[in-house]
Formats: structure tokens, sequence, C-alpha cells
């Protein structure tokens, strides 16, 4: 008696064309919930830069109208103590590490290398950028972020590359912190280019 089969024999070509299908079907999927949110948290960081440099041109034309009155004199203060935590006079590059490396702890990861890069300087605001590297899962690079958002200081998410290995993702994010122009930052004795939190 011949026994009758359910699925036919797949010859190569169609092997091929279903494996095809499913990298597909996988590059949509990673396309649609990691790439996606992850370019709308960025969006969202450049324009927090965005505002808080807004916030520190109001602050300089409201002490530059010379208004003596008392009723301004806390807002003034507020909006001045806000500027300063979010745009520091200095860059104050150790404090930035050291709050880094904090975020990677409370979010469970392991960070491969921490570099800091040349510093420049636009329309009076320095930019210190610095790249991190690690490997965590999709959530936990949310949290990572979202925790560094969190912060009083101002740190942007300007470039961030991702590849999946494994059960997680390999990642490469070049952060930015500001400072107003001003004189050469001191550099926190002890700093180094490159840090391991924990192993």
């Amino acid at each position: 008696m011949e026994r009758k089969t359910w699925f036919p024999a797949l010859s190569g070509a169609s092997v091929l064309y279903v494996t095809a299908g499913i990298c597909a079907l996988f590059g949509v999927l990673f396309f649609l919930l990691v790439h996606l949110p992850l370019r709308e948290a960025t969006y969202h960081a450049r324009t927090d830069a965005e505002e808080a440099k807004a916030e520190y041109i109001r602050v300089a034309n409201f002490r530059n109208a010379h208004l003596d009155m008392a009723s301004y004199e806390k807002t003034l203060s507020d909006h001045e103590a806000q500027g300063e935590k979010a745009l520091p006079s200095e860059l104050e590059e150790g404090a930035f590490l050291r709050t880094l490396h904090r975020a990677a702890i409370e979010s469970n990861i392991t960070l491969r290398q921490v570099t800091p890069k040349e510093i420049k300087t636009e329309d009076g605001i320095r930019a210190l950028p610095v790249e991190v590297t690690f490997h965590c899962d999709y959530f936990t690079l949310l949290d990572f972020l979202q925790s560094l958002q969190g912060t009083d200081r101002f740190i942007c998410v300007k470039e961030m590359k991702l590849s999946k290995k494994d059960s997680g993702l390999d990642c490469e994010v070049q952060l930015v912190i500001y400072a107003m122009e001003g004189d050469a930052p001191q550099e926190d004795e002890g700093d180094t280019g490159l840090i391991y939190p924990h192993e």
C-alpha cells in the first residue's frame, strides 16, 4: 500500500526560495521592532538638544533685557539652574563617564569600550563625542538610553549602529555631551579614554 504524504518533497530551488523568504521576514521584523523605535529615540534626543540650546538663548536674552524686577528674579534663577545642569560651563568629562558607568550597571550592561573623541565647537557650544560599544538585548538597550536621557545633563544619542549576534545585539553608540564655550575643560585626574565598568 502506497503511503500518502501531506507535504511534497521540496526541490533545491524551493528550499532556496523558502530560506530567502524566512530571511526577508526576519529582516522586516528587525526593522519594525528594533530599527524604527531606536530611530525615534534618536530623533527625540536631537529635539531635546535644540530645546536645551533654545533655553540657554532665552536665559541670555532675559538677562540682557536688564529687567530689575523682584517678580522675575526667581524665574531667572530657576531658568539659569536648569540651563546650567543641561548645558554646563565645562564639559565635566569625568562626571559624565561616571554617569555612563552607573547607567550601564543599573541596566545590567557590560561596556566593552568607551572612547572620547575630539572636542568640536560650533555657535559658542563645545561638543564632546563619546563612542560606546557593548552587547545587550533590545529592551536592555532601551532601558539604558532612557536612563541616560533621564539625567539632568543633556546627553545626545547622535549615531547608533546595531548588528544582531547570538541572542542579542552588538551596539556601537555615539553619545555627545555639550558645554558653553569658554576656558578649556579640566580633565578629572585619573580619567582615561577607555573604561570597563564590570566583568
